[in-house]
């Protein structure tokens, strides 16, 4: 038969100590280590967003219904709209700074989970 034997009562109440001092210590990494997630969702859905805005397709002028409403308001400004790819260039700019934070900010959430 196993016999167990208990440790004294002063080394008991060290190893409490011990115990629960791990386990604060793992129960803050386990909550910095959500909050890192979060923000990691965050960065990447609107890097996701961002990048979005480049892949998006251009309009296409060969349905008929295009072709009548840019036949009806066919303007300077409407055909150069049209021939950059119904894009705004300072729109395009904004997007490329959002995408360098976003680019930013992940890496630096790479270094802290890392870390």
């Amino acid at each position: 038969m196993l016999v167990v034997q208990l440790p004294p009562p002063e080394v008991a109440g060290e190893d409490e100590s011990n115990s629960r001092g791990v386990f604060v210590e793992f129960m803050t990494k386990v909550a910095q280590f959500n909050e890192l997630v979060e923000s990691g969702e965050r960065l990447l859905g609107r890097f996701r967003e961002e990048l979005e805005y480049f892949r998006r397709p251009q309009i296409s002028k060969e349905a008929d219904v295009m072709n009548q409403i840019l036949k009806s308001n066919c303007t300077v400004r409407m055909r150069s709209y049209i021939e950059t790819g119904c894009r705004v260039h300072c729109q395009n700019i904004s997007n490329i700074n959002q995408l360098s934070s976003c680019e930013n900010g992940l890496k630096d959430h790479i270094k802290k989970d890392l870390a």
